[in-house]
């Protein structure tokens, strides 16, 4: 089962930079080999889909760091629901998930 991450008050218009550290009781996990896709949606079953960008520099410790650009999360307004999963030799598992809450920027052009 994902482990549970909400994110709270994606700002329209602005970069996103979400880093985690993935662990279980023995520490970081190691992540290295792995291969990364994130991604949001308004609903779990929408068709609309924005690809969120998964730095992996420092998986070996368990680091990773998800993003989105401005022109992505001036589409992220409202509510909506995220996950990340990781494939290694051909297995499939989502380390995380969990819904998300846009607003929109104040400032725009």
């Amino acid at each position: 089962m994902p482990a549970n991450a909400a994110i709270a008050n994606i700002y329209a218009g602005d970069t996103l930079t979400m880093p985690f550290t993935l662990s279980d009781t023995n520490g970081p996990l190691n992540l290295s080999g792995w291969t990364w896709r994130a991604m949001w949606r308004p609903k779990a079953a929408s068709d609309t889909v924005i690809e969120l960008a998964v730095d992996a520099t420092t998986a070996n410790v368990g680091h990773l760091v998800i993003s989105a650009t401005p022109e992505q999360t001036q589409l992220m307004v409202g509510n909506g629901v995220w996950d990340l999963e990781g494939t290694l030799a051909g297995s499939v598992r989502t380390f995380l998930r969990g819904n998300t809450a846009g607003v929109q920027d104040v400032s725009r052009g």
